[in-house]
């Protein structure tokens, strides 16, 4: 094989490599532009500070006795609420050993009957659900308010909670139950 033909030999695989290094390139950014695009909104970290300090009037269903409450904005078309369905079982768990000290809401834009089932079939059988109430500021769902024994709010969250902001909302449980 002489030398021009080694050069129109390896002139294809050449051309060939490159155009694969530019396909696999643009695949690989284009799995990160969509990753960066798409992957953040489906985990996107819920909004703190929703309806800080807001103060329910007395007698307004969300304003506790005493203690605190928790009220969930739900859907059941939303996925964020399915997916958040095992940290509100452990919430209502709290709740309930909390020995009335902290009250746990359900509501939603649906009919109560519609929130109960959505409920019961993820397992929150003891749940209290009830109406939206429309003077609470929601801006979607899932939205979770900490309501204080004033009747200010004393933090809200919209989407689906981090781990870290599960624990917040635990820890407020706690101060709230053993002090």
């Amino acid at each position: 094989m002489t030398n021009r033909d080694m050069r129109y030999h390896l002139r294809p695989s050449i051309e060939t490599v490159s155009h694969l290094v530019f396909i696999a390139a643009c695949a690989v950014l284009s799995t990160v532009v969509a990753w960066q695009y798409l992957g953040k909104s489906a985990t996107k970290e819920a909004t703190e500070g929703i309806a800080k300090d807001t103060s329910l009037p007395a007698g307004h269903l969300l304003r506790p006795r005493s203690g605190l409450t928790v009220y969930v904005e739900v859907s059941s078309t939303c996925h964020f609420c399915s997916e958040s369905m095992r940290f509100y079982s452990r919430l209502v768990d709290e709740a309930q050993k909390s020995q009335g000290r902290v009250t746990v809401v359900f509501g939603s834009k649906e009919p109560v009957s519609t929130t109960i089932r959505y409920l019961e079939s993820n397992g929150l059988h003891d749940a209290v659900a009830v109406s939206a109430p429309g003077d609470v500021p929601v801006g979607g769902t899932p939205t979770l308010l900490v309501v204080g024994r004033t009747g200010s709010v004393l933090n809200g969250w919209l989407g689906r909670l981090s781990r870290r902001q599960e624990d917040t909302v635990f820890t407020l449980i706690h101060q709230t139950t053993y002090s």
